[in-house]
């Protein structure tokens, strides 16, 4: 019973902690949680590093492609107001009549040199035209003619458009300049230059920056309505500018992500004096297209971390936890009490070897120290017993015979032949002590036996209700001596003062796996301090006389659910519950 106790203690106590296997599966478990963290944030700043990248080269394509076409235009713009100093253009647009037919002549080639110049030397010009109004004369890098209706009204639009340097009609990109401002004069300018732009060569330069697949550019002047996409993708640059122009107007210059019905995409817009806003863009799956590659491999790296966590963990449950679960299961066993299995086998050769070892031969102890120990207490329960049927009160004896000697001597044989015949069952009983056990009709038996005797003595001052035993329980074995005992304490410390109205009742009460024997009186003696006094008693382990006695052999007998209790009768006097286990 001891060792029970303490396996019970053991195994309750590592059931509540969490076993090494929980611990090692929640370490495992922080190991891949924060390997694939890892992994995961490795591959968003991987992402985001090349989101950077993308957008770092974008601005650098801007600001290379802006330079270079703003310095074409401002260079176009120089070239173009520097025609106004040329002496032989001030010649043909004033003074044509003081020209001989070869100066004239020697005019007109000249200022056509100048625009095949200006055409040669910026590959962005498509043609350049001079209009003399007043002379009624144009002249291109290609021809030097009269000028019919449409060229004047040509002239007249183009003159009176805005004062920006480019400007755009008709899908015709141009600059233009009088030479004065418009506002100094109503009518048609003397002269007009106008330099024509080849939008086709634009569109080629801003293909060169689309190094990505289905990615584009566009140049967007909100004053002129100017839109010149690069082409590859018709119709994506209007989307996307639709979606950019609340920012447009809050922002000059940014780098964003985007989202539109085919997905999202990397925006640079930048802004040049001329052109006013360059916008590139590309889609972002294009643009983590070798991503993809980094996502697989993170893929593989977690599943490959996840394999060998598994294979670590199933080589842990082969060298650890089987082994361990084992040993367990050895303990269970001898938690049951079950120690004739004989010993654990282990056939390894590690650390285990020498617990299986120490386990084995902790057992083949522990069985002989329980053997030691159970045969120790039988042998006490006997010398107790017989230490018990040792204990006949002799004023007992001597009055139950004194009742018999009267009972004769009055010449009540009946009475005295049925008290002799008590008094033989009730010494027989006792002297009959080679039976440590003995079925509960047999106890009840001697019991009533003793009642009966008692009662002859003192009917006149007690009334006894003694309860006929359940037939069901007559077979059920008990200690020797666990009633009549009881039933002596009554009478000698609850009735013995009583003159007369005594009462004794003894009853039987079946509840579950426990048959309860109550025994109450009447009698006054019973006083609180006499209830706790009883009830410390119980507890004590050294005593070993009466009530004391039954409860003790009552535990060793069933365990915690038998023994006895004491309280308060409903009678007024003392209630003993003699508590037997008839369950399995």
């Amino acid at each position: 019973m001891i060792y029970k106790k303490l396996g019970k203690s053991m195994i309750k106590g590592i059931g509540c902690k969490k076993s090494i296997r929980t611990k090692q599966l929640i370490i495992f478990a922080v190991f891949m949680a924060v390997n694939v963290l890892f992994s995961m944030v490795l591959y968003f700043l991987a992402t985001a590093t090349v989101k950077k990248s993308i957008f770092d080269k974008m601005d650098a394509q801007a600001d290379f492609y802006l330079e270079t076409i703003d310095n074409h235009l401002k260079s176009t713009e120089n070239m173009l107001y520097n025609m106004f100093s040329d002496r032989k253009l001030i010649f043909l647009v004033e003074h044509t009549n003081l020209l001989n037919a070869y100066e004239l002549r020697d005019a007109y080639l000249s200022e056509q040199e100048r625009i095949i110049m200006l055409k040669e030397n910026n590959p962005l010009v498509a043609s350049g035209i001079i209009y003399l109004p007043n002379a009624k004369m144009k002249i291109s890098d290609s021809y030097i003619t009269d000028m019919d209706a449409d060229d004047f009204e040509a002239v007249r639009q183009k003159y009176t458009m805005s004062d920006f340097p480019l400007k755009y009609m008709e899908g015709s990109l141009f600059m233009s300049s009088s030479g004065v401002p418009v506002y100094q004069t109503r009518e048609l300018p003397a002269v007009l230059f106008v330099v024509e732009f080849n939008e086709k060569k634009i569109k080629e330069t801003l293909r060169n920056f689309n190094t990505i697949d289905n990615s584009g550019s566009f140049l967007y002047q909100p004053e002129q309505s100017i839109f010149i996409e690069s082409g590859e993708n018709a119709g994506t640059g209007n989307r996307i500018l639709e979606l950019l122009r609340p920012e447009l107007e809050e922002k000059e210059e940014f780098s964003d992500v985007i989202k539109t019905e085919e997905g999202n995409y990397q925006i640079s817009v930048t802004q040049s004096s001329y052109l006013g806003y360059f916008v590139q863009y590309a889609p972002e799956k294009e643009v983590l297209k070798n991503m993809e590659s980094y996502k697989w491999l993170v893929f593989i790296y977690i599943i490959g971390v996840a394999s060998v966590a598994v294979v670590f963990s199933e080589s842990i449950e082969k060298t650890i936890h089987r082994p361990l679960n084992k040993l367990m299961e050895a303990f269970s066993k001898v938690e049951k009490e079950n120690l004739s299995s004989g010993g654990t086998e282990y056939t390894g050769e590690d650390e285990f070897s020498y617990l299986f070892e120490g386990f084995n031969h902790m057992q083949d102890k522990t069985k002989r120290l329980i053997e030691e120990l159970v045969l120790q207490k039988e042998l006490a329960q006997q010398a107790e017993l017989k230490q018990l049927q040792a204990q006949i009160n002799p004023h007992f004896l001597y009055n139950s015979f004194f009742s018999l000697k009267n009972k004769i001597k009055r010449e009540e044989l009946e009475d005295a032949e049925k008290l002799a015949s008590l008094l033989g069952t009730y010494f027989r009983f006792l002297t009959r002590n080679d039976e440590n056990c003995i079925s509960l009709k047999s106890e009840v038996e001697h019991a009533r036996s003793y009642t009966d005797i008692q009662y002859m003595r003192f009917h006149d001052r007690i009334n006894v209700y003694f309860e006929e035993l359940p037939k069901e329980y007559e077979s059920v074995m008990v200690p020797r001596l666990i009633l009549q005992p009881v039933i002596e304490n009554a009478l000698k410390y609850g009735l013995e003062e009583k003159e007369e109205g005594g009462m004794l009742r003894i009853t039987f009460r079946p509840k579950e796996d426990i048959l309860e024997i109550h025994v109450e009186d009447n009698g006054q003696m019973f006083t609180d301090d006499t209830l706790r006094e009883l009830r410390e008693k119980l507890e004590k382990t050294d005593e070993i006389t009466g009530i004391i006695n039954i409860h003790k052999r009552l535990k060793l007998y069933w365990g915690e659910k038998s023994g006895l209790e004491i309280s308060r009768s409903s009678l007024g006097g003392a209630h003993i519950v003699i508590k037997i286990f008839i369950g399995k």
